[in-house]
């Protein structure tokens, strides 16, 4: 931990402050591996809510409701810092404002940003790219259209640790949050016999918001989906036991999943609406099958039954998180 009123910490190690949102234990995966690069590291949920509410009023865009107690709870972190912080990194920012990030400028030496969602979904973190010293975006077009460094997601190493041949339960598997036509997607191709599929809403808040009012999901009903998020090991469960993981991706998203880059990881088949895929640079087409209007049922238990073809190694091992860090961080 950085030095502070309650913890009294002293050393030479270079310290690492770390804001990022609670999701399926990426924040700890990520802090775990800039510690494995020799840092000291405090982190903190960019998010200051727990509360339902509050992640609801989020993630709908109405967070300057909460505009004075965001400010207090970045503030009231900034004041109980005692030691000089060598990176601030501030992952997939929604409440985080430029105002703040001049506060800590005081007493940090470099400001890292990353996004893992496009900007035509998180429009306002925008506004941050003059404020950080580094601004990476895992999609393609947001670095090229804002001058921003374009880098993708990440696997851990329980991806890296699943077995090469487990037992196999399911020919596809998809986890997922619910949003616009994603839910009738994968309705209509997940037509195997053996398959799993998840779908996701972080509240019923959030959930009857998008039905009702937004009309996104008019079609989905309650009991399709859970409001509570499979954990880690129930995830790596499900896809240790898949044949190949499908990935529908948001209208507005153009970089891959992290369920792509996972996916990389196992050494699993994906199958992906996204188009880019092919443009990367462990694209190939034995293992990974793009969704077009010519994919029909018999090519895809075609592509199921292929081969699974391993990537080069060092491509391979550029996408582990430790490796995804030392990149990230410049060093």
């Amino acid at each position: 931990m950085i030095k502070t009123r309650e913890n009294g910490f002293v050393s030479d190690v270079k310290n690492v402050l770390i804001f990022c949102p609670k999701f399926f234990n990426y924040d700890i995966n990520i802090r775990n591996a800039v510690q494995k690069n020799g840092y000291t590291v405090s982190l903190f949920n960019e998010r200051p809510f727990d509360n339902i509410i509050g992640r609801a009023l989020i993630r709908l865009g109405f967070d300057f409701f909460l505009k004075r107690q965001i400010f207090k709870y970045y503030k009231n972190i900034y004041d109980n810092i005692f030691a000089d912080i060598d990176y601030l990194i501030v992952i997939n920012p929604e409440c985080i404002t430029p105002e703040i990030l001049e506060i800590y400028r005081n007493k940090c030496n470099n400001i890292i940003v990353y996004m893992w969602d496009s900007f035509e979904n998180k429009p306002q973190a925008k506004k941050l790219i003059r404020h950080a010293d580094l601004f990476y975006t895992f999609d393609p077009n947001d670095a090229k259209n804002n001058n921003i460094i374009f880098k993708p997601l990440f696997y851990t190493k329980a991806y890296r640790e699943i077995p090469s041949k487990p037992q196999l339960e399911y020919d596809i598997s998809f986890i997922g949050t619910i949003h616009s036509s994603r839910y009738q997607y994968v309705k209509s191709i997940a037509t195997v016999k053996n398959k799993f599929i998840f779908f996701y809403c972080p509240s019923l808040f959030v959930f009857l918001f998008k039905k009702y009012i937004a009309r996104e999901i008019e079609c989905i009903k309650l009991k399709d989906v859970s409001f509570k998020s499979l954990s880690e090991s129930e995830v790596l469960n499900v896809i240790k036991r898949s044949r190949c993981i499908l990935d529908v991706v948001h209208p507005k998203q153009n970089g891959l999943t992290i369920r792509t880059i996972e996916a990389l990881g196992a050494n699993k088949k994906i199958i992906t609406t996204n188009r880019n895929v092919v443009k990367y640079d462990f694209y190939n087409p034995s293992n990974i099958l793009v969704l077009d209007d010519t994919v029909n049922d018999v090519a895809i238990a075609k592509f199921i039954n292929q081969e699974y073809v391993h990537p080069d190694d060092e491509i391979y091992q550029s996408y582990y998180i430790e490796n995804w860090v030392k990149d990230l961080l410049r060093e």
